[in-house]
C-alpha cells in the first residue's frame, strides 16, 4: 500500500486526491496488495478491526435423547434405542437404530418390524431439559458468548478467547468437545467457521461422518 499526502494508507483501486490510483502509483517491490477496505483520503475514522470475520463455533449433540437415555443407562450403550414411545411414533434414534433403517418420525410399528431387538422408551423432556442447561453451562466456562439455538445446540463466539485459554480456536473447540463428553457422558459434534452458517454446515458434516462409521 501507498500512503496519500495526508497520510491515510490506500487500498487497491483507491483514487488519491490527485486523482491517481494506487495501481499508477505503483506498489513498493515484494508488497502484496492489500485485501483490506481502508479510510478514503480525509476521512476522520479511525482503522478498526472489528468488520474482520469472528470465530463462530457451532455445537450439536449427536442422537440427544437417545444419547442422554444411554448415557445416564450404561446398559443401552451399543443397542438400537429409539424414544417416542408415549407418542406411537420415533421421536429419536440411536446411531445403532439408524444404521438399521430405523428413523424419525417412522411409526413404532413399523421400526420394530425392521428392528424386532428394538429398545423403545418414553420421552424425558424433563430431563432432557436439564442435561441441555448443564451442556450450555460447560459451554459458558470457555466463553460468555453463547446462543442457545435449541435444546441440543448452540452457538459460541470464540474472540479474544486464545490467550485466556493459551490455545488456537480449534483447539477451543476441541476442548468444549471433549469436556462436554468427559462430563455428560455422551458426543458432540463441533464446527468452526467465520459464520454461523458455514459452522453449522462443518457440524453436520461430522454428524455424517459419524453415522457413517456406526453403520460400518
Amino acid at each position: 500500500t501507498n500512503k496519500t499526502d495526508n497520510g491515510w494508507r490506500m487500498a487497491e483501486g483507491e483514487t488519491r486526491q490527485d486523482g491517481a490510483t494506487r495501481e499508477e502509483d505503483g506498489d513498493p517491490p515484494g508488497l502484496k496488495p492489500s485485501s483490506i477496505r481502508l479510510p478514503p483520503s480525509g476521512s476522520s475514522r479511525p482503522i478498526s478491526i472489528h468488520s474482520f470475520p469472528k470465530p463462530i463455533l457451532h455445537i450439536d449433540c449427536d442422537a440427544f435423547f437417545t444419547s442422554v437415555e444411554q448415557a445416564l443407562h450404561p446398559e443401552l450403550k451399543g443397542k438400537p434405542v429409539i424414544t417416542g414411545k408415549e407418542r406411537g411414533i420415533v421421536a429419536c434414534a440411536s446411531y445403532e437404530a439408524k444404521a438399521l433403517g430405523v428413523k424419525r418420525p417412522m411409526r413404532l410399528w413399523e421400526a420394530q418390524k425392521i428392528c424386532p431387538q428394538l429398545v423403545c422408551l418414553p420421552s424425558d423432556y424433563e430431563t432432557y431439559s436439564l442435561i441441555s442447561k448443564r451442556m450450555f453451562e460447560i459451554i459458558r466456562r470457555f466463553t460468555p458468548t453463547i446462543e442457545e439455538y435449541s435444546i441440543d445446540e448452540a452457538f459460541a463466539e470464540l474472540s479474544g478467547l486464545r490467550r485466556l485459554h493459551s490455545a488456537g480456536f480449534p483447539e477451543i473447540a476441541w476442548k468444549i468437545k471433549r469436556t462436554v463428553q468427559q462430563e455428560l457422558g455422551f458426543t458432540v459434534s463441533v464446527g468452526l467457521s467465520a459464520s454461523k452458517t458455514l459452522a453449522k454446515i462443518a457440524s453436520k458434516e461430522k454428524l455424517a461422518a459419524l453415522s457413517r462409521k456406526v453403520c460400518q
